[in-house]
């Protein structure tokens, strides 16, 4: 009966969905499946969630032509459109082999009203421009320059392409090279790659690294997205899996050329300076949600939205009975505390500096 009542309470979720930024949209899903292994079943609703998620956005622009749309683009087409998913409630039922999760998928609105009408060229004044850095990491080592860094010249042509001049690709010379290489590209920092932003007159530099995982089934290309400069350091990853035995990872790289490409720009035309500056000068507190009901993250989550000094919340991982964040507060781990309570929830200081909370 509990699990019956759940489902009914969630239900009305399953279409809620609101702005969680810029050109983003939120929609919250839920996803059940029957599968006696739990491992897979989180698979498997993480799937539905993305695919329905996409849908409804895309109705949401175009009624009439929603499901066609959606029938004619891969599983791969599709989660170019998903900018991040968050797992927000689980549930399995061994007796029963069902698994209930909740999920709120973030939906790039650009990406998606590109498939319903034409796309604007449009470039807002202050848009910034990135210079990208494709690097391949394969059984070669790590490719920067090399010829052989496929990854360098697909997106090369992608940029050019539908880069809108937004992202400006370095010429590999020999002023680059002394600058960076594949030996040196992925453990250097802002201060090291300086010279290249002042080279080419850019605002940020992005590292796109490029990663075949031939041992998943079905095999991947595995992309990390790592945004650079004297603000901002911070990566996010993406994965394009193969749709056949006979297709490689290396069959991706356009695909996935496109993709990073789309963010990057959608980065750019979006780009807010102050908020970024807001990000680097907040404090990075480390968040333990203990999790002891099925409702718990989601509320505690209500609470950490619209705290006076709050700039972003980062959610690193979500599980049954626990969640880990770091949440960006212009302010110290006790003076956060202290508002949380205010908002219903308990919160202790933690052994890494940061908060342990609870729901009541």
């Amino acid at each position: 009966m509990a699990l019956k009542q759940w489902i009914y309470a969630l239900c009305a979720l399953v279409i809620v969905a609101a702005p969680a930024q810029a050109a983003v949209r939120e929609v919250k899903v839920l996803a059940s499946i029957l599968e006696a292994d739990p491992a897979l079943a989180q698979a498997k609703a993480e799937a539905y969630a993305r695919k329905r998620a996409f849908f409804l956005t895309l109705n949401a622009f175009d009624e009439k032509e929603a499901l066609k749309i959606a029938q004619s683009m891969s599983d791969n087409q599709i989660n170019m459109t998903i900018r991040g998913v968050t797992l927000l409630n689980q549930k399995f039922d061994p007796a029963n082999e069902q698994y209930l999760a909740e999920y709120a998928v973030s939906v790039s609105e650009e990406a998606v009203q590109k498939l319903v009408a034409p796309a604007t060229d449009a470039i807002p004044q202050d848009a910034t421009k990135m210079l990208v850095l494709p690097v391949l990491q394969n059984s070669d080592g790590v490719l920067l320059w090399e010829g052989s860094n496929l990854w360098r010249s697909t997106f090369n042509g992608t940029a050019l392409a539908k880069g809108q001049n937004l992202l400006i690709m370095p010429y590999g010379d020999p002023q680059d090279r002394e600058i960076t290489d594949g030996l040196k590209i992925l453990t250097q920092d802002f201060a090291s790659l300086a010279p290249l932003l002042e080279r080419y007159g850019t605002d940020e530099i992005i590292i796109a690294t490029a990663r075949y995982d031939r041992a998943s089934e079905p095999a991947r290309l595995l992309v990390d997205i790592r945004r650079l400069s004297d603000k901002v350091d911070r990566s996010k990853k993406i994965a394009l899996k193969t749709d056949t035995r006979n297709q490689t990872p290396e069959s991706l790289l356009p695909l996935a050329a496109e993709n990073v490409t789309g963010q990057l720009i959608e980065i750019a035309k979006n780009f807010d300076g102050n908020e970024d500056r807001r990000l680097a000068k907040a404090n990075a507190i480390p968040i333990r949600a203990r999790l002891g009901r099925i409702r718990d993250w989601a509320t505690i989550q209500q609470a950490l939205n619209g705290v006076p000094g709050g700039v972003q919340l980062d959610v690193q991982s979500v599980s049954i009975d626990e969640a880990r964040a770091i949440y960006h507060f212009n302010g110290t781990a006790e003076g956060l505390g202290k508002v949380l309570k205010t908002r219903g929830l308990a919160a202790a200081p933690a052994v890494d500096g940061g908060l342990v909370v609870e729901a009541p």
